[in-house]
This record gives structure tokens, C-alpha cells and sequence, in this order.
């Protein structure tokens, strides 16, 4: 075991993350590698391969784009950041990047600048969901609302939430 300590997150809402964000983008995990980054701390990093990507705010030229952050499992050793997404091979995300802001997570607010797609329970549909897999059920004042807002009430479709982000940024493509 080795020292903890502490991430400390300033709430931010859509509107800031969207506004924030180098690039704003939709991609299916193709890719994860960790490896021990240099001495003297060697803390674990984990670059994650996005393909499929729908781009929606920056230049990202390329058919695939790759992102670092914190933590990750290498042998026996595992090191788990609190706030820093965890991503594996298949994962359907929307991130608004931040690449080179902080040395422990290229997203902008940390977890807060990642969405998910999850399945919806019983219809498979593809849902909105936090960086730590709790559906979405809308934004109040750009937070996201995670309990339905009435009985009944479904989550956001993971269309849904890009299409909400569209509408944040004017210049994005459409």
C-alpha cells in the first residue's frame, strides 16, 4: 500500500465544460495501455485509444485519438485517482478534453468532463449516463440530474445528451 491522497473537484456545470473543453468528443474505448511513468514518483498511467469518433468542438484530425490519465493496473501493482474516469476496451464516451491542462486526467473537471453511454435495464436502449455509470436524467442549471425528476421518468438517450451538447457549442458540426 502506499500514501493516499486527496482530489478536490470545483463543480462545473455543462455550459463551463462545453465552453472549457480544447475538443469535445464521442468515442468507443479501442485501446487501453498502462505503463509506470518516471521516476521519482513512477505513477501508474493509462493512455486510452478513442475510435468512432463524433467530434463535435476542436480539430481532431485523425480516425482515432489517444488520452492519458492516472491510475490504472500494471502486474500486481493498481492505482485508482479519485475523480479520474476509468475506461475499458468497448466503452462508449463523451469527453470533453482538456489534453496536457493537468498531468492526471486529460478531461476537463476531471470526471465531471465524462459521459457515458450505458444500456437501459430491460430495453438495451442507450442511455445517458455520469463517469460513474449513474444514469442521466436531464440538467438542472447545467448539472446533471441523476434521480428522475418524477416517478416514471426515463433517462436521457445518449443521442439525447449529444444532441444537448450541440446546442452549447454554435460552431459545432451538425
Amino acid at each position: 500500500a502506499g500514501a493516499a491522497g486527496a482530489t478536490l473537484l470545483v463543480p462545473m456545470p455543462l455550459p463551463d465544460l462545453a465552453a472549457g473543453a480544447a475538443e469535445v468528443f464521442a468515442g468507443t474505448v479501442l485501446a487501453t495501455e498502462t505503463f509506470e511513468g518516471p521516476p521519482p514518483r513512477r505513477l501508474l498511467l493509462t493512455d486510452v485509444t478513442f475510435g468512432n469518433l463524433v467530434v463535435l468542438k476542436g480539430g481532431l484530425p485523425d480516425p482515432t485519438v489517444t488520452r492519458r490519465f492516472a491510475g490504472g493496473r500494471l502486474g500486481r501493482r493498481r492505482l485508482v485517482v479519485e475523480g479520474v474516469p476509468e475506461f475499458a476496451v468497448g466503452d462508449r464516451v463523451l469527453l470533453f478534453g482538456a489534453p496536457g491542462r493537468n498531468e492526471f486526467c486529460d478531461t476537463l473537471g476531471f470526471e465531471q468532463g465524462c459521459y457515458r453511454a450505458g444500456p437501459e435495464a430491460g430495453t438495451g436502449r442507450a442511455i445517458a449516463a455520469d463517469a460513474r455509470e449513474r444514469p442521466v436524467y436531464g440538467f438542472d442549471r447545467g448539472f446533471p440530474l441523476l434521480v428522475p425528476p418524477a416517478p416514471g421518468a426515463a433517462p436521457l438517450s445518449f443521442a439525447a445528451l449529444l444532441d444537448h451538447v450541440r446546442g452549447l457549442l454554435p460552431e459545432a458540426p451538425r
